[in-house]
């Protein structure tokens, strides 16, 4: 006598559901946007400092030398910020978009609420800090960073390019430029 099985209605949350990420993925730790936030605009107000203290220094070398090759700009953002638990992290152009222009997508308006570390394989030495909106039924969306002129329409890769969406957004979106970028020929500016 065979023995049926029963079928069992599948009731696990799109945020159960992303537990366990892939082969070996998973969450390691959750972030308020403010912990978040607070560890880079400190990383930044330091960096400043510090780039500005260093080229103080280095024009007095070149009042005393009169080389121009002691004179070299320092990087405006540092590479890396830490939270308040001691975690670092990367400090990259998604990240920076999302503490200068806000955690809401620019085209539906739903807001980014938490950051969760996340590694996505078992060879991933440090986890990936991602964004997390919540939709009208509680389901996770991912949020991301969009170029406004899209790279291959010759749009750049700065702060000034691209703004937050969420990935649904994004996704429609997907390579099309603003009506107002063709109206003007702003595609190669």
């Amino acid at each position: 006598m065979t023995k049926k099985r029963r079928r069992t209605k599948k009731t696990t949350t799109n945020l159960a559901k992303r537990q366990n990420l892939g082969k070996g993925g998973k969450r390691v730790k959750v972030y308020t946007v403010k912990d978040v936030f607070t560890g880079m605009q400190r990383a930044i107000e330091a960096h400043r400092l510090l780039a500005t203290k260093t080229l103080k220094e280095q024009i007095v070398v070149f009042e005393e030398t009169g080389s121009l090759s002691a004179i070299r700009m320092p990087s405006y953002y540092p590479k890396r910020f830490t939270t308040a638990d001691g975690e670092s992290w990367k400090l990259s152009l998604r990240m920076r978009n999302f503490l200068y222009h806000g955690v809401t997508c620019s085209q539906c308006k739903i807001e980014g609420q938490y950051f969760i570390a996340e590694k996505f394989s078992a060879n991933e030495e440090r986890p990936h800090l991602n964004l997390y909106a919540r939709d009208t039924v509680h389901d996770e969306v991912l949020m991301t960073h969009d170029h406004i002129v899209p790279r291959s329409a010759g749009g750049s890769d700065t702060i000034k390019n691209v703004t937050t969406m969420c990935t649904m957004c994004n996704t429609f979106k997907s390579k099309m430029v603003p009506s107002f970028v063709t109206s003007h020929n702003l595609t190669h500016a």
